[in-house]
């Protein structure tokens, strides 16, 4: 089957079940850890201050997501505000950020790893998760939305109830923060906003909801309430709970929680548990990514065999290169060619860049007042990339790429990103 369209299938709560995953990573059992150990009782105060600096760009991307529903995400509502040459840009840094995709691969080999004691079991365990994500992709949004949102609930339970615990009865820590100490936790803020990146590539999905305008800034919304308050239960937990100068601080600060309160059953669960969100992050990474390519393939940016789904309306062969591309990451990360910190600094670079992108297309897309919250959005995301310091160079080589490419390429009638996805009439399989 191949047609330019995708089949409208996703609700609202599958929906959610796949933001949640789509952002709940492997991260969530270690940064806590790094940001305690920088800012010290601070530390809460950075996860605060990173939810309320992602907030404006949610705002912009449930916007412009629910009013031009694609598969191409933020390229596909660049282009009718700032342009093709822009949506072309913000295609190829989508593209560009699969980097973290096989890096989330390898942390669940890591947890393996790490659990048996030996790094033999990483590359097979890494390249089993990775295989078991595609299948999964391969049945669907809302086959894998619909399992999903089960796990999600399950993993933000679990994640609650350990910070609640560890919060009231953890006494070996620094304690709770004081107001005084907001400004101190600026220092963590680069390093925490880290674990909010994500929820931009729901938007790759928009052109599979079947209300998008309704569902999918409630989408946004909700995941972002559960997912923001469970890692402020966690990081409290973490502060509370465990020494400052606690070697596990920096390794496995949640799963130590988890041993504070239950013992070494509480640390094995955790394990198994960080490999499951590892496990349905991988699912909705591999998922969103395919989408970048689907829509990249019917711009006519990639071959066209890309573009072909199978009876369900599912893009199978961008699954399929989708995974490729993670396997080949996989590979060179565990040869020593690159390493795991430096794909996913590359992929968030590439993320703040494309944010960058959103909000000049709201900026375009609105009058005033309006225009002034795109305009703190911008600011907030410039900022953002430049913390990176020389990673921001990596959007730039690849922004350039873009361009020079474009003006080699002969213009293509019928290459906009936003090729089937409008008009907005109900298409149900």
């Amino acid at each position: 089957m191949n047609d330019d369209r995708l089949v409208r299938t996703l609700t609202l709560w599958p929906a959610v079940g796949l933001a949640i995953t789509l952002v709940i990573g492997g991260g969530i059992l270690v940064i806590p850890g790094l940001a305690y150990d920088r800012s010290g009782a601070a530390a809460v105060w950075s996860w605060v201050l990173a939810a309320g600096v992602t907030a404006p760009l949610l705002v912009i991307v449930a916007d412009l997501g629910s009013r031009f529903p694609n598969a191409g995400g933020i390229a596909g509502f660049v282009e009718p505000t700032l342009g093709k040459g822009a949506a072309r840009v913000a295609q190829f840094l989508l593209l560009a950020a699969m980097t973290g995709g096989a890096a989330l691969c390898v942390v669940g080999g890591d947890l393996v790893g790490d659990w048996v004691g030996t790094d033999r079991v990483v590359l097979p365990t890494a390249c089993a998760v990775l295989g078991i994500a595609v299948g999964v992709a391969m049945r669907g949004t809302e086959f894998a939305g619909t399992g999903l949102k089960v796990l999600s609930a399950i993993f933000v339970m679990g994640l609650a109830i350990i910070g609640v615990a560890g919060a009231v009865v953890g006494h070996h820590g620094v304690g709770n923060p004081s107001l005084g100490d907001i400004a101190s936790g600026i220092d963590g803020l680069g390093l925490v906003f880290f674990a909010f990146v994500g929820w931009e590539m729901m938007a790759t999905m928009t052109e599979e909801f079947l209300e998008p305008r309704r569902d999918f800034p409630r989408t946004i919304a909700i995941s972002f309430v559960v997912v923001s308050v469970a890692y402020l239960a966690v990081a409290l937990a973490v502060q509370r709970s465990l020494a400052a100068d606690d070697p596990a601080v920096l390794t496995s600060p949640v799963a130590s929680v988890a041993e504070v309160l239950w013992g070494g059953l509480g640390r094995s669960v955790v394990t198994t548990v960080g490999l499951a969100i590892v496990m349905t992050n991988v699912v909705g990474v591999v998922i969103a990514f395919s989408r970048v390519v689907y829509a990249t393939a019917r711009a006519r940016l990639l071959p066209a065999r890309l573009t072909v789904t199978d009876r369900r309306g599912t893009p199978t062969t961008a699954i399929a290169a989708t995974g490729s591309v993670f396997a080949a990451g996989i590979l060179l990360e565990q040869a020593g060619v690159v390493d795991q910190a430096t794909l996913f600094e590359l992929a968030a670079s590439a993320f703040f860049a494309s944010f960058v992108l959103a909000a000049c297309a709201y900026i375009a897309a609105n009058t005033s007042p309006r225009r002034y919250f795109g305009v703190i959005a911008l600011v907030i995301s410039v900022v953002a990339l430049g913390s990176l310091r020389w990673f921001a160079l990596y959007p730039v080589a690849v922004a350039s790429v873009a361009l020079l490419t474009s003006r080699r390429t002969p213009r293509q009638p019928s290459s906009s990103m936003l090729k089937g996805a409008l008009p907005m009439e109900e298409r149900r399989p």
